[in-house]
């Protein structure tokens, strides 16, 4: 007998068991792994949209068997809070895997601690056994304990999994889990293990080709809990199994819709055989469509690399790190898969041209302030040019010409000239004087006038900075386009 306490996990028939689940989990994610990987070069079975997503969806599932040895490095036993994280990493049919989970949490034990050491014993026994070749003398003692405690959630669980595993008496195990699902532990999260009961009966049915009841099972589940991909997948498999096209494709879409890994397992999952042709169609349309829409923006993105280029903008730190990530999404979009496409759509293109197109664009456009502010600055330097020469001709030679005429009239008062003539002389000196000077500041002036530069020397730029713009408008435009013409 093993104690239910992991806190004595060093325990040898404890550490055996959670090794076998552990095993028995990544041998899940490696068959499921190499079956993707199989079907990707299965030129003759699958078109190439089909093929590519297989391969990304093999990538997928070996980045959350990595998060799984993560998770576990960091965990010598699943606490609750790593048993969350686990559960969306777990490969499909993963009620078993789940369960198979739940015993190696710390507060396993109190759930069945109210009914007493004697069956706290004979359940430690089975834990002990689990994994054996032989689960007769296991299926006995549950037995004995559920005649005593009928209701006894932990036991029934364990039975029904331990039927399901050894493939025995497949069709007591629904009956097995009803019982279970009708009477979870007394708990702070009874939904939690309600819906952990009702996902293996919806297995078990589904191998007992009731699929009118598994459909009945998971409808029970989804009024529980928010909407999940994986509770959906069952759904639109279980319509698939009962040849319901009618609702089985829809039911399917809105599963690939959220998560279109789903579309890779579908094709791996002979219970949508009835609709494997529509399912290939879709993802064919939908891979085109998306790859045409990238194409686009793609091409856009090189018009504005060009233009940036061209301002030698690319020189810039953090613009040539933006460029540096579209060779990394131009990367991505050459596995032509949908997933790819769709990741790339609606995460990473349209932040990328929010945020390097809209940098281009508005380190473009200070240049061109700069410039233009430059330019006035510079011709307004030249009209000051004109002032600052007036007032120093006045300074200087201005008075060598009002004193040498004041001196000239002066010698001729002395001449014997009238001072009428003499004021007359001085006055036309001074006219002419300024006219001399006036005609001298308009030749300056016309000769500067030349030397201004006009702002109008800017509008190509401008117009580069307009078009830069217009080309980001129009990338994500067509990004929004096409992620409305998916349902969510």
């Amino acid at each position: 007998m093993i104690p239910l306490d992991t806190n004595q996990a060093g325990n040898r028939d404890f550490v055996r068991l959670a090794s076998d689940t552990y095993e028995s989990i990544h041998s899940s994610f490696d068959s499921l792994i190499r079956s993707l990987e199989l079907a990707t070069v299965a030129k003759d079975r699958f078109p190439d949209a089909v093929r590519a997503e297989l391969a990304a969806t093999a990538e997928l599932w070996q980045s959350k068997s990595d998060s799984f040895d993560e998770i576990l490095t960091q965990n010598d036993f699943l606490q609750v809070s790593t048993l969350e994280q686990i559960a969306p990493l777990l490969p499909p049919q993963r009620a078993l895997n789940r369960f198979a989970l739940e015993r190696l949490r710390p507060g396993f034990s109190h759930m069945f601690s109210e009914y007493g050491p004697d069956r706290l014993d004979v359940l430690g026994t089975v834990m002990s056994s689990i994994g054996l070749e032989d689960p007769s003398i296991s299926l006995n003692l549950l037995d004995h304990v559920l005649e005593g405690a009928p209701n006894f959630y932990v036991a029934l669980l364990m039975k029904g999994t331990m039927l399901l595993e050894s493939e025995r008496s497949l069709t007591e195990a629904p009956y097995i889990f009803e019982r279970a699902a009708d009477n979870p532990p007394q708990d702070d999260d009874r939904r939690y293990y309600r819906v952990l009961a009702l996902e293996l009966l919806t297995e078990s049915l589904i191998l007992n080709d009731r699929h009118t009841d598994a459909l009945h099972a998971c409808r029970r589940i989804q009024k529980i809990i928010p909407p999940t991909p994986y509770i959906d997948y069952q759904v639109a498999r279980i319509l698939a199994q009962m040849r319901n096209v009618t609702e089985a494709l829809p039911a399917f879409m809105v599963v690939a819709n959220r998560d279109p890994s789903f579309y890779s397992l579908s094709m791996l999952d002979d219970s949508f055989s009835t609709i494997h042709e529509q399912i290939i169609d879709q993802l064919d349309r939908r891979t085109t469509h998306w790859a045409q829409s990238i194409d686009s923006v793609m091409e856009k993105a090189e018009s504005v690399i060009l233009l940036a280029d061209d301002y030698q903008l690319t020189e810039h730190p953090s613009i040539a790190y933006g460029q540096k990530e579209l060779l990394e999404i131009q990367q991505q979009a050459k596995r032509g898969s949908y997933s790819a496409y769709r990741e790339l759509g609606r995460d990473k293109l349209p932040e990328w041209t929010k945020e390097w197109v809209g940098k281009v664009q508005d380190t473009l456009q200070q240049s061109v302030d700069a410039k233009h502010e430059s330019i006035r600055h510079y011709n307004k330097g030249l009209l000051d040019l004109i002032k600052i020469r007036r007032i120093q001709w006045l300074k200087t030679w201005g008075a060598i010409a009002l004193m040498l005429g004041l001196a000239i009239a002066v010698l001729m008062v002395a001449l014997e000239f009238s001072v009428i003539t003499a004021l007359y002389f001085f006055l036309m000196w001074i006219v002419t004087t300024i006219l001399f000077r006036l005609i001298n500041d308009a030749i300056f002036s016309i000769k500067l006038r030349k030397k201004r530069k006009d702002p109008a020397i800017l509008a190509p730029v401008e117009g580069d900075v307009d078009r830069i713009g217009l080309l980001r408008s129009e990338m994500l435009i067509t990004l929004e386009h096409i992620s409305a013409e998916e349902p969510i």
